[in-house]
């Protein structure tokens, strides 16, 4: 039974890793870090208890990985359309 939760829960994860995979040939250094970190915290929630209400709404408060690599990508993509003069 765990080991096919596991396997279940890996084959969820593989189109994760392959956006992980392209974000590594196509962005920064800077984006590809948060990405990874984005990745990692997804990997750690997966594995713990499921979340009352109460402490969703409280994590809500905390940081937001996705937010920060979310910011980070935009200010990547923003600056490649910015003309060069």
């Amino acid at each position: 039974m765990l080991s096919n939760i596991i396997f279940r829960t890996r084959v969820k994860l593989v189109p994760t890793y392959a956006l992980l995979s392209r974000i590594r040939l196509n962005s920064s250094a800077n984006v590809l870090e948060s990405a990874e970190g984005v990745i990692q915290h997804i990997m750690i929630a997966y594995s713990e208890p499921n979340l009352t209400p109460e402490e969703i709404q409280f994590g809500a408060r905390r940081e937001d990985r996705l937010r920060e690599f979310s910011e980070i990508w935009r200010a990547e993509l923003d600056a490649m359309q910015t003309p060069v003069r």
